[in-house]
């Protein structure tokens, strides 16, 4: 693990951004910004994944934007409560949610996706109003759903 330039959270050497805040980490592939061709960028936004470089990013309470508003109201009201690696993953732990009845969002990073990004958690983030934030995580660890009870266990060779 090393610790993010921007906020000094802990990320993976293998992820392109900070789940935390967006930004892309120090020696990271370089990302060429998705409005501005030929510009590295220098975050990802931190609800649909779009890299984006300094002229494009908006920074609000310490995490990465890109140009479309919806997303500050989206992360200000809600919490990414897991990471799915498919559609289908997220809607099953969505229907399973919504028969608790929570709110739920499922945002899908696909998108933005590049080839090295496959060791990051997921591709769809399953979001819910912040104030059900716990009780929704309660109810996927009751139903073995949470990302600890999905991850593959090692394996010996």
């Amino acid at each position: 693990m090393i610790s993010c330039r921007q906020c000094g959270r802990p990320v993976s050497e293998l992820s392109s951004e900070c789940p935390a805040c967006g930004a892309v980490p120090a020696g990271s592939a370089p990302l060429e910004c998705e409005l501005h061709a030929g510009s590295q960028a220098v975050a990802r936004c931190v609800v649909c994944g779009k890299p984006v470089c300094g002229d494009c990013a908006t920074k609000t309470e310490g995490r990465f934007f890109c140009d479309v508003m919806a997303h500050r109201a989206l992360a200000a009201e809600t919490t990414v409560i897991t990471g799915c690696a498919s559609p289908f993953e997220a809607d099953m732990i969505r229907e399973n949610l919504a028969q608790a009845g929570l709110d739920i969002v499922v945002f899908s990073r696909n998108d933005f996706i590049v080839l090295f990004r496959s060791a990051d958690p997921g591709v769809s983030d399953v979001r819910v109003r912040a104030d059900q934030a716990e009780y929704a995580r309660e109810i996927l660890r009751n139903l073995a759903l949470d990302e600890e009870s999905r991850r593959e266990p090692d394996r010996p060779l």
